[in-house]
């Protein structure tokens, strides 16, 4: 659903499932919805720029990892991760559609294919966070079965029971710039991860306090926390050339808010 909340956009980055988000964000952060599956609930936010509907992301997934499939060596795989988004692309029915689309018009359009490419992106990210949820939902059904058993064997807890509450990190590095080309020009990114926040320092990225002005002005109602922090980025300060092409001169503002532990 697509409510409008009464202040600026704010999308969490980068998880895209509630199950994986802090519980103490406040109450207009949405989680964006890159048309992978069907989302309902105020808190799922969908692009109207999205440029695929459900049905066909969900076969550009499996027709990706069928693409997958055909590397069967391990060196072969690793390529594959590090750039098999860009291969798919150059060698599949999508290259070529992109192709003879593109012979139907003088002037290149540039923007439609990094938008294809950046929903695929964040479909995989989906796909991903997905299955991250199901074994974290297995593995506490386990959780809970190992200590009902310890229980009522009046045993000692095991050391590694708190593990099934661990979450892996997402590649944040390469759903940055999906999340972008399709955030509106005056949204603004929240992550909670303070490596996120680590690796944007590294890319030149200063974060200062969030003042309370700014707070009210983002989170409407909202009590700031301590150690929260704003950062206003320039687009081709942190987006590829072609990327940054898109939006021109400009800047976004990214929040990093502290949830606590």
């Amino acid at each position: 659903m697509n409510a409008t909340p009464s202040g600026p956009l704010v999308l969490y980055f980068p998880n895209m499932h509630e199950s994986l988000i802090p519980s103490s964000l406040p109450s207009g952060v949405r989680l964006l919805d890159c048309g992978c599956s069907v989302r309902k609930g105020d808190r799922y936010w969908a692009p109207e720029t999205l440029p695929h509907a459900p049905a066909q992301v969900r076969a550009m997934i499996r027709e990706y990892f069928e693409f997958g499939e055909r590397f069967s060596r391990p060196a072969d795989m690793t390529h594959f991760e590090a750039r098999g988004l860009d291969d798919f692309y150059t060698d599949s029915r999508q290259a070529i559609q992109s192709e003879l689309q593109g012979k139907k018009s003088e002037e290149p359009d540039l923007r439609t294919p990094m938008l294809q490419k950046g929903q695929m992106l964040l479909a995989l990210g989906d796909v991903f966070e997905e299955r991250i949820a199901e074994m974290q939902a297995l593995e506490s059904r386990v959780a809970q079965s190992r200590a009902d058993f310890v229980r009522v064997l009046g045993m000692d807890p095991v050391a590694d029971a708190a593990e099934a509450d661990k979450v892996e990190m997402l590649p944040w590095e390469r759903l940055l710039e999906p999340f972008l080309l399709f955030l509106p020009k005056n949204g603004v990114l929240l992550f909670c991860d303070p490596v996120i926040r680590e690796g944007l320092e590294d890319r030149g990225v200063h974060f200062s306090p969030l003042s309370s002005e700014e707070s009210e002005q983002i989170f409407p109602g909202c009590s700031n926390t301590p150690g929260s922090a704003l950062a206003r980025v320039r687009y081709d300060d942190i987006l590829s050339p072609e990327a940054a092409g898109l939006f021109g001169p400009g800047e976004f503002r990214i929040v990093f808010w502290e949830a606590g532990s």
